[in-house]
């Protein structure tokens, strides 16, 4: 009985490891994505003009279960805008948005085809990969310090013996 009860604690052990080393992992790669994301955008502002965009319609993704297309045109039919930038239709996990929401997209003038569409995930999906990695380090820490003072708890004191 006492062999199964420490079966089962290894196993649990070894699944929270598991958990706790996905969760700091995950958090880490949205990191990654929302700095990257930010960068490009950061990027595009410097390089590309703006522009008002309106969404036009909205559908579920049907392969990815995660991600809506969006299409989108811009705000007013300017006569200064290239023809190409008509419409435009992306994808984006910003389930937030709807119909008629405006959002800017950045555009090369001189290759309009090149656009980047600020959909404002790039911040929350940093602050989220910062949340689950410090909950995950944090939860890591909680349990080696516990761990630590279990075994100063059970720690057998030393024998003396008179020679």
């Amino acid at each position: 009985m006492a062999e199964k009860r420490r079966l089962w604690k290894r196993i649990l052990r070894i699944l929270t490891a598991v958990i706790l080393i996905l969760t700091v992992s995950y958090g880490l790669l949205l990191i990654v994505l929302g700095t990257s994301a930010k960068r490009e955008l950061d990027q595009a502002k410097e390089t590309y003009l703006p522009v008002t965009v309106q969404i036009t319609e909205l559908r579920q993704s049907s392969n990815l279960s995660r991600s809506l297309i969006v299409v989108l045109k811009p705000e007013n039919e300017h006569s200064h805008l290239p023809e190409q930038l008509g419409r435009t239709i992306a994808t984006t996990s910003n389930q937030k948005l709807a119909p008629g929401d405006l959002l800017t997209m950045y555009y090369d003038p001189e290759n309009p085809q090149k656009r980047v569409i600020d959909f404002r995930t790039a911040e929350p999906t940093q602050r989220a990969g910062w949340y689950l990695t410090a909950a995950g380090l944090l939860i890591i820490l909680l349990l080696l310090l516990w761990q630590l003072l279990q075994r100063r708890k059970h720690r057998q004191p030393a024998a003396f013996t008179d020679s």
